[in-house]
């Protein structure tokens, strides 16, 4: 048996050490120290004053809706004109530096092992979340992780990379009706092995440009281990995709940067103390956050289990936690052998979000106007929310659903 098999099948039995520690926040002009705050007590409190928000915003001609399923699915992979990859942001940002810039160089200042470079374009992966697909591999290392319900109660990860470079990221699976909504807001590039036909013709008929694993003129860009059965050991590298995508004409440069906006609560935003945080999608997918003080972040636990990226062995520590309220919709696309349908979340619109940060749990309000459109969190005054400075993790969930 390889050290490569042993390490994997080690992992899985791991409850590994604390993480790196919550990065610092930074304004539109320089960085700056987060303020965390830690009261025990469960009243309203007003944080530090504000200071100025760093946003990458951008408009982008809007793409239409989501298109009816096309009589026959299409197989072209849409392609756009390949440009040089740009230069790593630096840790300190230059004169003029573009608001996404001095985000990815705050973050990278306090945690240069992900180096998050926002002049890339975002490359989104479809993760498996079943069982036997854990422990996944990049999750510590990507900027954004949505999760969603797909079927049979097993909730799915789309991984969000701005990365020159990672190792493993996986393993990898289908794509679903949410990349419908996720990737074109941050104008990024899907990776995912096939889907369900009516979704791959709706993703073809989208102009969503992509990279489908599942096509055999595709294996170059990815590999299989040994130490798992078959669906569950599909995985990718940054090193081993980059090239293949400039081979295949797929534009790497991201045309308008974009990311969440950073900085501390602002002063009147009232917020109550939290350590903890329960997503009941039910058995073998209940997602769980619990504060640790020596991450200085929030551990995530899968159905009582503590998440370990094995790239590294280490715990996953999410910075941000939202639970993002949308309506679902049972469709009556065919998933799988069993006959389950297909789960849409509607992202276009307005809802109720809860987002957890440095120990406080603060309500939300959400909305999204239109495909190209980054979702726009916002505080009960309406003022745009400060995240801290650090990963994103977003899940979708029924409006009904009720948080612990």
């Amino acid at each position: 048996m390889t050290n490569r098999v042993c390490r994997r099948l080690a992992l899985r039995l791991l409850v590994g050490a604390p993480a790196a520690l919550l990065l610092s926040a930074c304004s539109g002009k320089a960085a700056q120290p987060a303020t965390v705050v830690s009261s025990s007590t469960s009243t309203g409190t007003s944080a530090a004053p504000p200071t100025a928000v760093a946003v990458a915003t951008a408009t982008a001609t809007p793409l239409p809706e989501t298109p009816t399923p096309a009589a026959t699915p299409a197989d072209a992979t849409p392609t756009s004109v390949a440009t040089a990859l740009p230069t790593a942001v630096p840790s300190t940002p230059t004169p003029g530096a573009t608001p996404a810039a001095v985000i990815a160089a705050a973050l990278n200042a306090q945690n240069p092992g992900r180096q998050w470079n926002f002049a890339l374009r975002p490359l989104l992966f479809q993760v498996d979340n079943a069982p036997d697909a854990r422990p996944q591999s990049g999750l510590n290392s990507a900027y954004v992780v949505y999760e969603t319900l797909a079927e049979g109660g097993i909730t799915r990860f789309t991984a969000l990379f701005v990365q020159q470079a990672l190792s493993d990221i996986g393993n990898l699976r289908s794509a679903r009706l949410v990349d419908l909504d996720l990737v074109p807001q941050w104008d990024g590039v899907l990776l995912h092995v096939g889907a369900s036909t009516p979704v791959e013709q709706m993703i073809a008929a989208a102009g969503i440009a992509q990279l489908d694993f599942d096509q055999t003129n595709n294996t170059p860009a990815s590999f299989r281990t040994s130490d798992r059965a078959a669906p569950y050991n599909l995985y990718t590298s940054l090193a081993r995709l980059r090239p293949y995508l400039t081979a295949r004409g797929i534009a790497q440069t991201a045309t308008s940067p974009r990311a969440f906006p950073v900085g501390p609560l602002p002063a009147g935003v009232t917020s109550t103390a939290r350590q903890s945080l329960t997503i009941p999608y039910g058995s073998p997918s209940t997602a769980g956050y619990t504060w640790d003080a020596g991450a200085k972040g929030y551990r995530r636990s899968t159905d009582g289990t503590t998440v370990i990226d094995a790239n590294t062995g280490e715990p996953v520590i999410v910075a941000n936690v939202v639970a993002q309220f949308a309506k679902e919709i049972v469709t009556d696309i065919i998933e799988d052998v069993e006959g389950s349908h297909s789960l849409q979340f509607v992202q276009t619109g307005a809802g109720k979000a809860v987002l957890l940060r440095d120990q406080r749990r603060i309500d939300l309000t959400w909305r999204r106007d239109r495909k190209d459109q980054l979702t726009v969190f916002a505080f009960p005054d309406g003022s745009p929310a400060t995240f801290a400075a650090g990963n994103v993790w977003i899940s979708f969930v029924p409006d009904s659903m009720q948080l612990a």
